[in-house]
C-alpha cells in the first residue's frame, strides 16, 4: 500500500450496516463484509466514507479510536479494501488534490514504481 496517496471510497462505494457487520459494497461487482468491527475499524471505514486521508494518518485516527489494535490488522484492512477495487487514490501536492485515480474493475492493482523508472 503506498502511503503517498490519498486513500477513500470509490464514487459508488456505500458504506451500510447489517446487525453488528459493516458492509462496504460498491454495486454487483464488488463487495467486503467486516464482521462486528471494533473502534478503529470503524473509524478507519467512517474516515474512508467521508474525508479520506493518507494511509498513515487513517491508521493513526484508527488506533487513537482503539489504542491497543494492532497497526498491522488495519492496514491489512486497508488491503482488503484496495484487493477489491473499492479504494480510490488522489494525488496530493501542498494539500491540494492534483488528480484521483478511481479503479474501473476490482481487478485493478496500483503497482509501485519501480526506482529507476523515475526519471532525475
Amino acid at each position: 500500500m503506498n502511503s503517498n496517496f490519498h486513500l477513500r471510497f470509490c464514487p459508488g462505494a456505500r458504506l451500510l450496516t447489517e446487525g453488528e457487520d459493516w458492509l462496504i459494497a460498491r454495486g454487483v461487482e464488488s463487495a467486503l463484509r467486516h464482521r462486528a468491527p471494533g473502534p478503529a475499524a470503524r473509524t478507519l471505514l467512517q474516515a474512508l466514507a467521508e474525508t479520506g486521508g493518507l494511509a498513515d494518518d487513517l491508521i493513526a485516527r484508527a488506533q487513537a479510536a482503539e489504542p491497543d489494535v494492532a497497526g498491522a490488522t488495519l492496514y491489512y484492512l486497508l488491503n482488503r479494501l484496495e484487493q477489491r477495487g473499492l479504494l480510490s487514490y488522489g494525488l496530493v501536492q501542498e494539500g491540494q488534490r492534483l488528480a484521483t485515480l478511481e479503479p474501473m474493475t476490482p481487478a485493478f492493482r496500483l503497482a509501485p514504481l519501480e526506482a529507476d523508472s523515475v526519471a532525475p
